[in-house]
């Protein structure tokens, strides 16, 4: 079983390379994500670095990432649990 990474801190705000996004955009593109997984029963996965958490707003749309999902009823779990 292949479980995707679907989200990424850096790939979404690092200034350097990736996407680029500012938080608000970042947030705006994670909602379309999560609805279009949602909408066809998939799995979102998530990958925030622990080395950016000093980061304001890459800790800020974590956080509003995992409020958004909560509110959404979603499940959380490990890759393990996915699998099992």
């Amino acid at each position: 079983m292949e479980i995707p990474l679907i989200i990424q801190d850096g790939a979404m705000l690092n200034p350097a390379k990736g996407m680029r996004l500012d938080e608000e955009t970042a947030f705006q593109y994670v909602k379309q994500i999560a609805e279009t997984v949602e909408n066809v029963g998939g799995v979102l996965t998530l990958l925030w670095h622990a080395n950016h958490i000093i980061k304001r707003d890459w800790w800020r749309l974590y956080l509003r990432t995992l409020e958004y999902l909560k509110k959404k009823n979603a499940w959380f779990g490990s890759v393990r649990e996915v699998g099992e």
